[in-house]
């Protein structure tokens, strides 16, 4: 099996896939748009446990699998008076590692690995049916961290706002306004996650350990070369490839 060969031009880390491996590092600055609108997702408005999305498939015939890197960290940052200091906060570049997201796109040619200070990450994967046309707006993932503080205040903060969404966006029929899911409690080892629509595709969702937790969002753009064959890129992102990050994200604390 081939070993796996690390580029690294000017300040952003590409691994070059032939086989397996990994590693990381660099920085640079990235930003995030939008794939456009899909489907409204249904959901019901009398109990909560009745507007969570109806489960996914986290495997295709890609292989795609949640392999754990188990040299990363496991974050406990310390609380002072009440609080996280953002000097404490865990840093976005390692959160995830090559080995990991090898692990989520083995079909992927090439991976961009780019912290962008300490509360960003950009993954930027090249897979080998993308085209020449869609390279000039690359796959993108970025990952940032949104809060880090007392498990309690974290999860106050996201349920207050996951209500007043949930007011807002539903319509007189019971369902959402706008591409909106509200995923159970607990989904994929998370404390708390959801997908919202707003100019962009962004999850967010809050991991924690009992003490202490962190808040992130997630975006996306691009990946049009999952299309075809009986997929459709959107679905793929959201049922096969974020579910195995959500997983590896819940591992750090």
């Amino acid at each position: 099996m081939k070993r796996l060969a690390l580029v690294t031009a000017g300040a952003l880390a590409v691994s070059v896939l032939t086989g397996c491996g990994g590693s990381s590092g660099g920085a640079s600055q990235a930003t995030s748009t939008t794939n456009g609108p899909r489907p409204h997702e249904p959901y019901k408005t009398q109990k909560p446990g009745q507007w969570d999305s109806p489960g996914v498939v986290v495997a295709n015939d890609v292989g795609r699998k949640v392999v754990l890197d188990k040299s990363l960290p496991v974050f406990d940052p310390p609380i002072t008076d009440g609080g996280v200091a953002q000097t404490d906060w865990p840093e976005a570049g390692r959160l995830l590692s090559m080995k990991e997201l090898i692990g989520v796109f083995p079909d992927a040619t090439k991976i961009g690995f780019t912290p962008d200070g300490p509360t960003k990450l950009v993954i930027t994967p090249s897979l080998k049916n993308d085209s020449n046309s869609e390279k000039v707006d690359r796959n993108k993932i970025t990952l940032t961290v949104d809060s880090v503080g007392t498990e309690n205040s974290v999860l106050a903060a996201f349920d207050s706002k996951r209500s007043s969404d949930r007011t807002i966006h539903t319509d007189a029929g019971g369902k959402p306004s706008g591409p909106r899911i509200y995923y159970k409690d607990g989904s994929f080892k998370t404390h708390r996650l959801r997908l919202d629509f707003d100019n962009q595709d962004v999850y967010r969702v809050v991991i924690g350990n009992g003490r202490t937790a962190m808040q992130l969002s997630l975006t996306w753009d691009g990946f049009y070369s999952l299309d075809g064959d009986g997929f459709d890129s959107d679905k793929v992102m959201e049922q096969q490839v974020f579910p195995l990050i959500f997983q590896l994200l819940a591992a750090r604390m």
